[in-house]
């Protein structure tokens, strides 16, 4: 689905290169709130991706480009697995 195909490629690019620059929070081994990457994908207002649209991306993309994880307090992240072009991102962490 186009839709899908859209929100993948924003969240490549926010989790692989931008979150720095988009003053977007990533831990040192690449985990970004999906609420704050939400809410960075659907900034222009052109789009309204929802929690349900990230996880089925996750679940559906055939290269398993990313992963979910849940923490303790019930927030949830997603991680690109490869590609990151950013400082102070360990791929080496991701493990």
């Amino acid at each position: 689905a186009k839709h899908d195909t859209t929100l993948s490629k924003a969240l490549s690019k926010l989790l692989r290169h931008a979150a720095p620059d988009a003053g977007v929070p990533i831990t040192e081994d690449g985990w970004v709130r999906v609420s704050d990457a939400l809410a960075w994908v659907n900034r222009s207002g052109k789009s309204s991706f929802t929690e349900e649209d990230v996880r089925t991306v996750v679940a559906q993309d055939d290269k398993q480009r990313f992963s979910i994880r849940g923490d303790s307090t019930g927030t949830l992240e997603v991680r690109a697995n490869q590609g990151h072009s950013l400082e102070g991102v360990s791929v080496e962490l991701m493990r």
